[in-house]
């Protein structure tokens, strides 16, 4: 699980800087830009905003990176989430502030301001869900509850779980009905043949645990190595 939290935000880091290389090379990703009227295009400076944009996207990947490393090491993991959020929407600050110096001689319609605004809030609320998804629930055992931390959080008294059991079969899935999903990372609750369930998935592996009980739906667990659903299913089991 450890090392999953790691990876997921050194991918998010390695994104951002990508994601700055490419609006270097294809100017027209870039959200307002896009949207502007040729003629104020041609007086918009968008060479200068594009290497100002990259610089900044580099700089929020690095600091997500290696400040996630850092956390990990000072065993402070707890932080990352913090981190990647507060990395963002400074960068955003530091690029809204950018294209607004850009723009302010450039006479804007009511409209193009709000789509700015919506678009940003729309960005900040995508990565705060991308990251919210991929962060592994912390799930254990305490004071005889069984606990999902996070998105979807449960807690639920050992004594209501009906059933603990590890397999390698997840029932079809028809429709999300209230839940996260990005990649590989599922959190929430998802609608089968068979009735409602809750997924709380960081990795692609198997096996899954499943645990029943009379308070939630179904919740099928996974982990990066089978050792961690071993050990959840001793904890649940009371061995």
């Amino acid at each position: 699980m450890i090392m999953g939290e790691i990876l997921f935000t050194i991918i998010i880091g390695l994104s951002l800087i990508g994601l700055g290389f490419l609006v270097v090379k294809f100017p027209m990703l870039i959200s307002g830009y896009n949207t502007m009227p040729e003629a104020d295009r041609k007086k918009f400076d968008i060479d200068s905003y594009a290497l100002f944009m990259r610089k900044i996207m580099v700089i929020m990947g690095c600091v997500i990176i290696f400040g996630s490393i850092i956390l990990y090491l000072i065993d402070k993991r707890s932080l990352q989430s913090a981190l990647c959020i507060t990395t963002i929407f400074t960068g955003l600050g530091f690029l809204m502030k950018k294209g607004h110096d850009l723009t302010k001689d450039i006479k804007k319609s009511k409209t193009q301001k709000w789509i700015g605004r919506i678009t940003a809030i729309v960005v900040v609320v995508i990565f705060i869900c991308i990251i919210d998804t991929g962060r592994p629930a912390g799930i254990g055992v305490k004071d005889n509850f069984f606990i999902i931390n996070g998105a979807y959080s449960q807690r639920i008294p050992l004594t209501e779980i009906t059933e603990v059991e590890i397999t390698n079969e997840l029932p079809d899935i028809t429709l999300r009905t209230n839940g996260l999903s990005f990649w590989r990372f599922h959190k929430g609750y998802y609608r089968t043949e068979e009735g409602s369930i809750m997924l709380f998935f960081h990795s692609g592996k198997k096996p899954l645990l499943l645990v029943k009980s009379t308070k939630a739906p179904p919740i099928y667990i996974n982990r990066s190595t089978k050792e961690e659903i071993d050990e959840l299913y001793r904890l649940l089991k009371g061995e």
